[in-house]
């Protein structure tokens, strides 16, 4: 998880629960859309999107 890659790279880390993926400010995955929107505003971030890591929206 600490090194520099290039190219198409995907990093999986499977966190202990939501309050340490939220502390390391991991993507996530859920059905649960109020689930999401919880953890959405926990996260330091601009643009959250629901299960995608592969989307940029300029």
């Amino acid at each position: 998880m600490k090194a520099e890659n290039f190219g198409p790279v995907m990093r999986i880390m499977k966190a202990r629960d939501n309050a340490e993926a939220v502390r390391l400010q991991l993507p996530f995955w859920t059905q649960d859309a109020s689930e999401a929107h919880r953890i959405g505003r926990e996260l330091e971030t601009g643009t959250l999107f629901m299960n995608r890591c592969d989307y940029l929206d300029p």
